[in-house]
């Protein structure tokens, strides 16, 4: 499994240096690939998301808008994934998944970004407020809880997202943590278990 991280110079801010480096499943350790460059805005922070079906690197611009871009090929699955969140509104998530079973999957945003012991690791979901699992639009869900996506006959799956609940820095700052598709469609807790309300009973995580 590997990734790359790129940044480049923008207009407005100091100069920002380009890395380029690769992740592999069995050697990551939280945090070991985290690098930071001061410019003039704050700080330009390379961070990994890890996902259950490879890595993600997250590159961050301080500035307007904060932008983090996550791309992934292992074996047949490739993604790529963008974050945008201008001020303090909600995180726009739009990309594309391929190389995924057909129909809904679960998606979601784990706690921990450790991957020593491959996709167990990550723990549950994001879930600060202490609350019961949900769909996105409810009161009631873990911050990290997405929903579904949809992987058509083809096993491709556009992402179209707009969400309040996660966010690019303060408490609900996604970045450092995993991002998981599973196997199965997320019961959005209305499946009326245990497991629906802590889980959504989505199954395995797909790796």
């Amino acid at each position: 499994f590997h990734g790359s991280f790129r940044s480049a110079r923008r207009r407005g801010f100091s100069k920002i240096y380009t890395t380029v480096f690769h992740l592999y499943f069995h050697s990551v350790v939280p945090n070991s690939v985290s690098q930071t460059s001061h410019s003039m805005c704050g700080v330009l922070q390379s961070t990994f998301v890890a996902v259950a079906i490879g890595c993600c690197c997250f590159q961050v611009v301080c500035g307007i808008a904060r932008k983090a871009v996550c791309y992934s090929t292992t074996g047949n699955v490739t993604m790529t994934i963008h974050f945008e969140q201008s001020a303090e509104n909600a995180v726009s998530v739009t990309g594309e998944i391929t190389g995924l079973s057909p129909g809904n999957h679960g998606f979601h945003v784990h706690e921990l970004g450790d991957l020593t012991k491959g996709c167990a690791s990550a723990a549950g979901h994001f879930n600060p407020m202490g609350k019961s699992h949900g769909a996105p639009a409810d009161s009631e869900r873990h911050v990290g809880d997405l929903g579904n996506i949809e992987a058509n006959a083809e096993g491709r799956a556009t992402i179209s997202i707009s969400d309040s609940q996660i966010s690019l820095n303060g408490p609900h700052n996604i970045l450092g943590r995993t991002v998981v598709v599973h196997a199965k469609a997320d019961d959005l807790g209305k499946g009326g278990t245990d497991e629906s309300k802590k889980t959504g009973s989505a199954g395995a995580r797909v790796g």
